[in-house]
C-alpha cells in the first residue's frame, strides 16, 4: 500500500496563489479599461442616435423625434414643437451616414459625431453632439 500523496508546503502554495489572484487584477484591470472606451461600451453606437433622429424627423414621428433628442435640442423642439422642427430641418428623403464619432475628452458620456447628408443632390458634412442621457444616446446639439 502506498501511503497517500503529501500536500505542498504553504509557501509553494502562497506562491501560486498569489500569481493567480495577480493575473485575476490585471484581467479585471483591462477589463475595465476597455468598458472605459467609447464605441466599445456596452451602451452601443452614439453615433447610430443621428441617423435614428433624422429617420424620425423624415417620418415626422414626435414620439420618436422626442426619444431621439436631448439638451439643447431637446429644449429647442419643445419651444418650436415638432411641426416645426420637421419643417425646418430638413427636406424628405434625406439620406445621413455617420463617419466619424469622437469622445469629448472633458466628458466621457458626450460625443462629437460627424456625419454625411444627402438630398440626392446635394451632400453636406455636418457635425452633431451626441450624450448619454437618461439610458440613452441622444442629440444634444446639431
Amino acid at each position: 500500500m502506498s501511503a497517500p500523496p503529501v500536500p505542498p508546503p504553504c509557501s509553494a502554495l502562497f506562491g501560486t496563489q498569489r500569481r493567480a489572484y495577480a493575473f485575476l487584477a490585471a484581467l479585471l484591470l483591462l477589463t475595465a479599461c476597455k468598458h472605459g472606451q467609447g464605441d466599445d461600451s456596452p451602451r452601443g453606437d452614439p453615433g447610430a442616435a443621428v441617423p435614428a433622429l433624422f429617420s424620425a424627423i423624415g417620418s415626422k414621428d414626435c414620439d420618436a423625434i422626442k426619444r431621439a433628442s436631448g439638451g439643447a435640442f431637446l429644449d429647442r423642439l419643445r419651444k418650436e414643437g415638432c411641426e416645426g422642427i420637421v419643417e425646418h430641418d430638413l427636406p424628405k428623403d434625406l439620406k445621413v451616414r455617420v463617419l466619424s464619432s469622437e469622445q469629448d475628452g472633458r466628458n466621457p458620456d458626450r460625443f462629437f459625431v460627424e456625419f454625411e447628408a444627402s438630398d440626392g443632390q446635394r451632400t453636406r458634412t455636418k457635425h452633431a453632439q451626441v450624450q448619454w442621457v437618461e439610458g440613452a444616446y441622444r442629440v444634444v446639439e446639431f
